[in-house]
Order: C-alpha cells, then sequence, then structure tokens
C-alpha cells in the first residue's frame, strides 16, 4: 500500500465551497503513479516493455464527505486485484482518520492498435 498526504489546493474548489467532483479523478491518478514508481514501474515501462497500454474501464467513487479548501488527506493506494489483462486499484482517502471517499479503478490492457489484449477479464 502506498501512502500520500495532500493539501486541497484552491483551484479544486468549485462554486459549492467543496471540492469538485472531476478533481477527485486527479487526485487518484497521481497517487496511482507515485504507487506505480515506486515500485519500479509505470504505465510508460509496461508499454514500452510489453506492448500494452491500460485504459480505464471502470470506476466508482463513493463520497462520504465533502472534502474543503485546506484539508489535508492521506490518500491510500493499493492493488486491489490483478486479472489477466487487467487490474484494479483500490483508493481510500482520509481525513483525521475519517473516510472522505474511497475508489475502485479498474485498468483494461490493449495494444498499440487499440485492441484488447486477451479477453477482458
Amino acid at each position: 500500500m502506498h501512502k500520500l498526504t495532500f493539501e486541497i489546493p484552491e483551484d479544486y474548489i468549485d462554486h459549492y465551497d467543496h471540492v469538485n467532483h472531476g478533481k477527485y479523478f486527479q487526485m487518484y491518478e497521481n497517487s496511482q503513479e507515485i504507487y506505480l514508481q515506486e515500485r519500479g514501474a509505470s504505465f510508460e515501462d509496461l508499454e514500452r516493455g510489453y506492448g500494452v497500454r491500460f485504459v480505464q474501464r471502470a470506476l466508482r467513487i463513493e463520497y462520504f464527505r465533502p472534502l474543503l479548501l485546506e484539508d489535508i488527506v492521506d490518500i491510500s493506494t493499493s492493488i486491489k486485484s490483478v486479472g489477466t489483462t487487467s487490474f484494479a486499484f483500490e483508493q481510500k482517502r482520509l481525513k483525521r482518520k475519517t473516510f472522505k471517499n474511497q475508489s475502485r479503478k479498474y485498468r483494461q490492457a490493449f495494444n498499440s492498435q487499440g485492441h484488447f489484449v486477451g479477453k477482458s477479464d
């Protein structure tokens, strides 16, 4: 598991004075990249080494409480499952050890011609 501490910046806040739902994707993506880098890999390495790319196949986010400007949150990232041609990240966001939201993101492999590799898990 990887843990990243992140302070909510002003440009993440919408007119309701909380983090806009679209910004959660950015936070999750950044944490996923760091998770892979800490393990000596990246999406680019997977493409160069194996000729596969990974696209987002599904994303589910559950919101428990809003995040506000300057909130400091801990983002935990782990691989929940690995299939023959896909894998799933599980990520949770906590503020003061209280769940704010969690997500599960499924990534599917495809080749440089845009064809899925193997069968979909």
